[in-house]
């Protein structure tokens, strides 16, 4: 009786290869919470590299310490308004509705360097100083 011997062929091996680093790339966050991200550069090719920032970390420190300060001076936070337009280099805070409401989206009850495009990164807050979100 003969046995069956079975190869993959290697352009499966090389997709199961690429299907598995596509998971660990999306599902596995590194140190600092940052996480490993594919740039995808010219052609076809596909680049694995690592985010290690703590950027954001520091925009929600940042914006913790803002908003204890607005909040000494008795702010009063529940009409939802932009509190700085560059908390750090890239980063604005704003103060949204939680859960967030269709108003929160409106273009001037944003941060306008964020609604403008000339900041990419935005940290919001409830009006009880709580993190809704920070991208």
């Amino acid at each position: 009786m003969e046995q069956e011997i079975l190869i993959e062929h290697p352009k499966v091996q090389k997709r199961n290869f690429i299907a598995i680093v596509l998971v660990l790339a999306i599902t596995l966050p590194t140190a600092f919470g940052s996480w490993l991200y594919l740039q995808y550069r010219s052609g076809n090719s596909v680049v694995l590299g690592i985010a290690i920032s703590q950027e954001r970390e520091k925009a929600i420190q940042a914006s913790e310490e803002l908003y204890k300060e607005f909040s000494r001076s008795n702010w009063n936070f529940d009409s939802g308004q932009c509190l700085a337009n560059e908390v750090i280099p890239g980063w604005g805070l704003d103060i949204v509705h939680d859960p967030r409401i269709p108003e929160d989206d409106l273009m001037e009850n944003q941060c306008r360097d964020y609604a403008y495009g000339l900041i990419d990164h935005i940290v919001e807050f409830n009006p009880e100083g709580n993190l809704i979100r920070a991208e």
